[in-house]
């Protein structure tokens, strides 16, 4: 994978996993923005949680490189959860998998993630960068438990697949899916932008107010939503989505399409919802 998503010649801080972990670890206080000011006795005496219990950083990661707002997870951290929780600028990179909660709340920065990731990836992000090269869990971009909205703004690009009640809620920002989606997608959705190229599971869009889901293909009776008939537009709008996107992938190639064309329905309209479903056709890629 390539990692020229650091600047050239850029700086950066490695934490090497030790040795695998037996329960869950919190990474939340991980923070590219506190480590660059910190140095690395500091650095390793952070405070992390896990299996109920505070321990050192050091004691779970080798502090490799000096401070800076670079930081890179080497290893297997499947069970290291709230990876950029909350995050408000730099970039982290993970060079494996990575667990639950991942740019949690996040503000602003980058993360990518060089291996899959758990549930509630980006629930309630506010801005900022995400690139998953694997697949994720259930309930990306939903919302915190308890809580009313889902993902607020940003753009997270999933190269695999992900789980279920993806866009639940959602109010802002972008969620590309390079493969298949699962069940209860966009349920109750508010606004923003849902992006599947592959196929997407049954019951989506139900209670949708707003926002827009963008398919490649067909997917029959998906969705759980009252929706208007099909009509097939030229649609301006498209080709930004499709710049935008490949300005996100300028690391590696990716094939994006770069259709203006869509049969394009609206619901949920048993709840008078404004959403709109846009299938694409006459597709090409760029």
């Amino acid at each position: 994978m390539p990692e020229s998503f650091f600047k050239k010649d850029a700086a950066s801080l490695t934490l090497r996993l030790k040795r695998s972990l037996d329960s869950t670890c919190d990474a939340s206080a991980v923070q590219p923005l506190i480590f660059e000011k910190l140095n690395r006795s500091e650095i390793g005496s952070v405070q992390l949680t896990a299996d109920s219990r505070s321990i050192r950083l050091d004691e779970v990661f080798e502090v490799i490189g000096n401070p800076s707002r670079n930081l890179i997870f080497d290893g297997d951290c499947s069970k290291l959860t709230g990876i950029g929780a909350g995050m408000d600028g730099g970039t982290v990179l993970v060079r494996g998998n990575a667990g639950s909660g991942l740019a949690s709340h996040m503000k602003a920065g980058r993360i990518e993630v060089l291996g899959d990731c758990g549930d509630g990836l980006v629930t309630e992000m506010r801005n900022g960068t995400v690139i998953i090269h694997g697949s994720a869990g259930d309930r990306v971009a939903g919302p915190a438990v308890g809580q009313r909205r889902g993902m607020r703004g940003g753009d997270c690009v999933i190269l695999g697949n992900v789980g279920d009640r993806m866009g639940e809620r959602m109010r802002r920002g972008m969620v590309y899916v390079a493969g298949n989606a699962g069940d209860l997608g966009a349920v109750q959705m508010i606004a923003g932008t849902v992006i599947v190229m592959g196929e997407i599971g049954s019951h989506w869009a139900q209670g949708m107010k707003r926002g827009s889901i963008i398919l490649s293909h067909s997917n029959g009776d998906a969705f759980a939503a009252e929706l208007t008939p099909a009509r097939e537009f030229e649609l301006s709008f498209l080709p930004l989505i499709w710049r935008h996107l490949e300005a996100l992938f300028e690391d590696f190639p990716m094939k994006i399409s770069s259709s203006r064309w869509a049969m394009r329905q609206l619901g949920d309209r048993a709840n008078s919802g404004l959403g709109e479903i846009l299938t694409l056709t006459r597709q090409t890629s760029l």
